[in-house]
């Protein structure tokens, strides 16, 4: 039976240790320091820990980079027959303030020219025509599955007849026919760098 500290009694045998007082009782030893050991931990009818995920049978998607495998030839026909697929593209202009506008569009690339059909008044539009007849460096992206390619370049407003017809046709050739509109101008980009993953 535990005495008045908490403790069993001692067997016989084994002497106390340390110098009793004269009178009364004697005193408690100190507690045990709590032990500095981790608990081992809890059994469990499963597995000690969660097993590793399954291993993927796909390869993992990376970007490499851009100075290698990347660079493409603008007149590559892999790049050509990319971009007539039917696939919607992303067209990144700069505003005035220098940040990025980036939207969706329709786009065609030939003969190293990209073109996208727009109203005068898209925020795009007035964003090329804010650069003046230099133009402004701008990017059309095209994404479908871990294929890809970014055309690079400089792009300039036309608005006479005979580039929106030309435009209309071509985008009427990948796409579906443009609605009427009575304000449409062209976004000719005439392409100086391309990159891309686009396997043979």
């Amino acid at each position: 039976m535990p005495d008045r500290c908490g403790q069993s009694p001692r067997t016989p045998d084994i002497p106390p240790t340390g110098p009793r007082p004269a009178h009364g009782p004697a005193p408690c030893p100190d507690p045990a320091p709590p032990s500095t050991h981790p608990r081992p931990p809890p059994e469990r009818s499963g597995p000690a820990w969660p097993s590793p995920p399954a291993a993927r049978n796909s390869p993992p998607f990376r970007i490499r980079s851009v100075n290698g495998k990347h660079r493409l030839d603008l007149h590559d026909d892999r790049l050509i027959a990319f971009f007539r697929e039917r696939h919607i593209c992303t067209l990144t202009t700069v505003r005035p303030d220098g940040t990025p506008h980036t939207v969706p569009v329709g786009a065609t690339l030939d003969a190293g020219t990209v073109r996208v059909i727009t109203s005068s008044t898209s925020a795009k539009a007035r964003h090329i025509a804010h650069a003046g007849d230099a133009g402004l460096p701008v990017a059309v992206t095209q994404v479908d599955g871990r294929r890809w390619a970014t055309v690079e370049g400089r792009a300039v407003i036309k608005a006479d007849a005979a580039s929106i017809s030309d435009a209309e046709r071509r985008y009427t050739t990948r796409y579906q026919p443009p609605r009427p509109n009575p304000n449409r101008v062209v976004i000719e980009i005439t392409a100086t760098r391309a990159l891309g993953n686009l396997p043979t």
